[in-house]
């Protein structure tokens, strides 16, 4: 996608080649970052909505793998703000039964991510789990480097507290 010049549109296979790359890395972090399963479908779009004007307006000024995560953190964000006006339907105790021992893993990760504070979920999620560096994750999120790694230290600290806390009785901590 970089033959194609600031403020003309893409090519339909240039933006697809792009979705196509980045869809799973966006999808993941949108349910790190507190988006539900279930809605993680119908928010990822608003990802590639928002990238690809900044593609057609010419705004894109960071390499596009960060502007992506820029715009998933952005719409992760909102959709948390949406959400807190409309209530959740309650999740079925079948499901939560069915749960293998990773799922188990999985969920106390995703229960833990969600006590942290936002600007510290954000830089874990982009850091840890997808593998972006501290430098790629500051200009994502618009924040001077030693920001991004002390809010990533916090993460850290933060996470291991609340790990602790969903663990207690579980003998496979």
């Amino acid at each position: 996608m970089t033959s194609t010049p600031m403020g003309v549109p893409p090519s339909g296979a240039e933006f697809a080649l792009a979705v196509r790359q980045y869809a799973p890395g966006i999808a993941r972090a949108l349910r790190y970052l507190g988006v539900p399963d279930a809605q993680v479908g119908e928010v990822a779009p608003e990802v590639f909505v928002s990238l690809y004007r900044a593609l057609v307006t010419g705004d894109e000024r960071l390499p596009l793998r960060t502007f992506a995560y820029r715009a998933a953190v952005q719409v992760a964000s909102d959709h948390r703000k949406r959400s807190y006006r409309r209530p959740q339907p309650p999740e079925r105790a079948s499901a939560a039964a069915a749960r293998t021992a990773r799922d188990e893993r999985l969920g106390r990760l995703e229960q833990a991510l969600a006590q942290l504070a936002p600007v510290h979920r954000e830089v874990f999620v982009l850091v840890e789990l997808e593998q972006l560096p501290i430098e790629e994750v500051a200009a994502a999120l618009g924040v001077p480097e030693k920001t991004a790694s002390g809010r990533l230290h916090a993460a850290r600290v933060a996470l291991r507290e609340a790990w602790d806390d969903t663990s207690h009785g579980d003998p496979a901590r």
